[in-house]
């Protein structure tokens, strides 16, 4: 069909649409007649062939792996027809929408979704849809591994696409039936898989069906060890590939046609072949066959025991998978980003599960790994510091404390950024006065502007003394972080905090913050970048200035998080301006603040204490504190939660400072034994370094009274344990 210029040239367009053939024609094409359709049917308010058209072009982006784009699409179109009450139109929506929460990994959405369709389906009888339902059931239980349900889902599938004269559908059915079946019977793949070749060559002898239906009988025969068969299934299904010029696919057929040669030890012909493959790939971009392509390259090189090569491979692959990992996590975790057919997802998905896992475990074990010796290091340099110092032994420890801080403050950069992408980060509102945590930061970081001899001017507002409501602690680290920097690139001069009033309701105020310094600047082409994470304005000033680059993307994270924005204004070697708004509610109360000396420690009198932590130094650091506020407090120590339980069979407890992860019984099945057991009242106080997945509400709700963090400022522990014993 030629151009498509008016509205009957869009209509007959569509109506004569084939989903099969699309996937072998030049999809730029495609796209380009689909998009004048739409504009057509918009312009002549064609409703319904609108939503055809959409349906078309979702199954397009769908195709290229443009997911993002499809579901948008998808959603509006299912919108529209409902909105229309157009009910034909509204069905046909739904296997789209089906599809892409498939291919994202959203089973909960598509579960939910499936359950809708179905209830719909029940009045109209469409064997069609309820076909195309089955089909997606099938798959979804697939892959999460249930065979059972998934063979009958395929059965009801094949139940209603026999009853249909549809032989595309039939042979969509036999062949995602027999694929399925290649994973727990394989006679039965067999047969299906035979039955559906015989219907494609009865039939119009799609090449394109064709070709998916040998990639599985060679997938099939590779199972099997039958490796002649299963090579002669993928040389047919190259060739067809090839004829119709479907590239993805077709480099799908040549990476498994590169593992079988692995496997029968023809490793010239599989190294020719990978060498073609990484190039296709390159030049198509196509970074997830890559992916699979340098596995086999590895596999390659470690059977020739050509280590070198296979060295370089594991290294490009290790690369090429944290760079797809990386903008996978930008969105939901359990959202993957596909780049192949559906043959192709259980492995890539599974794939990026185990990395997940794997990143989450290594985040956990150093957070801590790290968190605990600083832990000791700070505690250390608190109890020297009370004792008498020379001048230089001060300095030295005071150094000694800041260098501790710095590094402690790396670890939570890198924390909070894993919590906020894995949507573990929470925000915990509570009345508080803007101006007093803007005191406290600035008074946190007064005197790293006098080691520079920079002027530290701040401006706000009286109205901002009243008490309002949000999270207190992020902001003081959004401050925190905007100020330090601020003075950290600044060498001379001048940093300003300006804090003023934008909009104000009889429920709401919206701050805004303006942290201005005469710094070195931002470049004008890194003013777009600067708050993505690790992102610095330049190599130079990183090795000169230092920090991870985290800083300002946490900063605009939490900003975000927050429902406010931020924006910068800068010139090079002239400073930079970084303004911010957040909205807060108004308070209709006061705050209450119980206020405890720290000098007076009279409540820790013959209170009975017992240290529970399987590393030493930490107890040990811990006891010289508290002896440190009261001489007379009763220390007890326990390695695990068993000998916890152990020494309040000997005597109760006022207090348990519980490290949660200590070898044979840890804090949680400790806490849980002291709940179910006594009655007394006894005071747990959760002491943690490893806070990844768990929040402060969700380590309460276990049976804790309060949650102390490792590294612990002393007068955090004072606090902690007046709170519980006060209650």
């Amino acid at each position: 069909m030629g151009n498509i210029i008016n509205i009957e040239d869009a209509k007959n367009y569509v109506s004569n649409f084939s989903s099969i053939k699309s996937k072998t024609t030049d999809q730029l094409e495609l796209n380009h007649k689909l998009s004048d359709c739409e504009q057509l049917a918009l312009q002549q308010n064609e409703k319904s062939l609108l939503i055809q058209t959409r349906i078309y072009l979702t199954e397009y982006y769908i195709q290229i792996n443009d997911l993002q784009n499809a579901l948008n699409i998808a959603l509006l179109n299912k919108k529209m027809a409902e909105t229309e009450q157009l009910k034909e139109e509204e069905l046909k929506c739904y296997s789209g929408l089906l599809n892409i929460y498939y291919l994202l990994g959203d089973y909960s959405s598509l579960e939910e979704l499936i359950c809708t369709y179905r209830e719909k389906l029940l009045d109209s009888n469409d064997l069609n849809k309820l076909c195309s339902l089955y089909i997606i059931s099938a798959i979804q239980y697939y892959t999460l591994k249930n065979y059972k349900k998934c063979i009958e889902a395929n059965e009801k599938a094949l139940e209603f696409a026999l009853k249909l004269d549809n032989k595309a559908l039939l042979i969509h059915v036999y062949n995602n039936f027999g694929f399925h079946a290649i994973n727990f019977d394989l006679q039965l793949a067999e047969k299906l898989l035979f039955e559906c070749l015989d219907i494609i060559k009865s039939s119009d002898n799609n090449t394109y069906s064709l070709a998916l239906v040998n990639c599985n009988l060679a997938d099939l025969y590779f199972q099997l060890k039958d490796y002649k068969a299963c090579n002669k299934f993928l040389d047919i299904a190259i060739k067809n590939l090839k004829s119709i010029n479907n590239k993805s696919v077709l480099l799908e057929a040549k990476n498994r046609l590169s593992e079988l040669f692995i496997y029968t030890e023809k490793y010239t012909a599989a190294e020719k072949l990978l060498k073609q493959i990484e190039k296709e790939c390159l030049a198509t971009n196509n970074r997830y066959t890559l992916l699979i392509c340098f596995s086999h390259f590895y596999n390659l090189y470690e059977k020739t025991e050509n280590y070198k090569n296979a060295y370089e491979y594991l290294l490009k692959y290790q690369v090429l998978k944290e760079e797809l990992f990386n903008e996978e996590s930008n969105q939901k975790i359990r959202n993957l980003q596909i780049a192949n057919e559906v043959s192709n997802i259980k492995r890539q998905r599974d794939h990026a599960e185990h990395i997940a896992h794997l990143k989450h475990d290594f985040l956990a074990n150093m957070s801590h790994e790290i968190r605990t010796p600083i832990n000791s290091v700070l505690g250390i340099s608190y109890l020297l510091q009370q004792d008498t110092l020379s001048e230089k032994q001060r300095d030295y420890i005071l150094r000694l404390e800041r260098s501790g801080q710095t590094l402690l403050s790396l670890i939570n950069d890198i924390l909070d950024l894993s919590k906020i992408e894995a949507g573990k980060l929470e925000l915990s509102p509570s009345p508080f006065s803007y101006n007093t945590v803007l005191s406290d930061v600035i008074q946190s970081l007064h005197y790293k502007a006098e080691e520079k001899n920079i002027q530290l001017k701040i401006k706000t507002v009286k109205e901002l003394d009243d008490i309002i409501i949000g999270d207190s602690l992020k902001l003081s680290q959004i401050l925190i972080n905007l100020i330090s920097n601020a003075i950290k690139f600044t060498k001379e001069g001048f940093v300003k905090v300006n804090i003023s009033v934008k909009t104000e309701t009889s429920e709401s105020v919206t701050v805004s913050c303006s942290v201005k310094d005469s710094g070195i600047g931002i470049p004008d082409n890194k003013l777009e970048s600067i708050f993505e994470r690790y992102e610095q304005a330049s190599a130079v000033i990183k090795t000169q200035f230092g920090g991870t680059g985290l800083g300002l993307a946490i900063t605009k994270k939490l900003i975000d998080l927050m429902h406010g924005n931020i924006s910068i204004q800068s010139k090079l070697d002239k400073g930079s301006n970084f303004i911010f708004e957040i909205p807060f509610e108004k308070s209709v109360s006061s705050l209450n603040v119980e206020c405890v000396n720290v000098g007076d420690a009279s409540f820790l009198n013959d209170l009975d204490i017992i240290i529970a932590d399987d590393n030493e130094e930490n107890r040990l650091v811990t006891k010289d504190i508290l002896i440190h506020f009261n001489p007379s407090v009763r220390i007890r120590e326990a390695v695990n939660g068993k000998e916890v339980i152990e020494l309040l069979q000997i005597n109760l407890s006022h207090v348990i400072l519980m490290d949660l992860d200590m070898p044979v019984m840890n804090g949680f099945e400790a806490v849980k034994h002291i709940r179910d057991h006594h009655n007394s009242g006894i005071n747990v106080i959760a002491n943690t370094a490893g806070l990844l997945t768990l929040s402060k509400e969700e380590i309460l709700a276990m049976g804790f009274d309060e949650l102390l963090t490792k590294p612990f400022k002393p007068s955090d522990l004072f606090y902690k344990i007046s709170a519980v014993v006060s209650r």
